[in-house]
């Protein structure tokens, strides 16, 4: 029978690893996609030419927009930004457009989920360890602070405020690590006990209770 080699682990040392969570949130982010800055894109990097290119430009320009209160429409509105929320291709091309940010984030050494416009960043922090801690937090900021000028050459939009950071782990190690808040690009945004992820509400603890919580009211409402 085939040997595996074994390498010493430290379980202590691994137990005692948190995660710190941000997720970070765009606004109005399909409505501002460059149409210009897509076609580039899907042309450069993915290799789209010819009769599917402009097929992808005449879905994407001349769309026109109108407001209905009532039973009264305002004059038509022409779109120069953005991709069709609700339709097939939206999801899609976003997540062509926004990969070169993922790219980013890899180049800072930190993990990322990227799902259509919901942009998650995670790693790994000992709280024993304040050279760990402050290493992990400069890299956190430089960063988010590469994310923000990406955003802003892409016309999309940081939303500071309504981003949320929650450390997942035990309670006696986060007691540990002793952070209230981390600030991103000069806002200090401060720790959460559990943040909505994609429809599913996590705690710090990963248990699960908010989320239980907030699906039997929505139950019983």
């Amino acid at each position: 029978m085939a040997q595996f080699p074994t390498f010493p682990v430290n379980y202590a040392r691994v137990r005692a690893l948190l995660v710190i969570l941000i997720l970070l949130d765009l606004s109005a982010a399909f409505d501002t996609i460059d149409h210009d800055k897509l076609l580039k894109h899907l042309r450069r990097k993915y290799g789209i030419n010819g009769l599917a290119l402009k097929w992808l430009r005449s879905y994407l320009t001349e769309r026109t927009q109108t407001v209905k209160i009532n039973n009264t429409n305002s004059k038509k509105h022409n779109l120069k930004c953005g991709v069709p929320q609700g339709s097939v291709l939206g999801p899609l091309l976003f997540t062509l457009y926004t990969s070169s940010l993922g790219e980013l984030i890899e180049r800072h050494g930190i993990s990322y989920h990227l799902y259509a416009d919901d942009t998650q960043l995670y790693l790994n922090v000992e709280p024993y360890s304040k050279a760990n801690i402050d290493g992990i937090l400069k890299k956190i900021n430089e960063c988010m602070s590469d994310i923000r000028s990406w955003m802003l050459d892409n016309c999309l939009k940081l939303n500071e405020d309504k981003t949320e950071v929650v450390i997942l782990g035990t309670a006696r190690h986060k007691k540990q690590l002793n952070i209230s808040s981390i600030n991103i690009c000069g806002k200090d945004i401060p720790i959460a006990g559990a943040a909505k992820n994609i429809g599913v509400t996590l705690d710090s603890t990963l248990k699960l209770d908010h989320h239980i919580m907030f699906v039997k009211y929505a139950t019983i409402t």
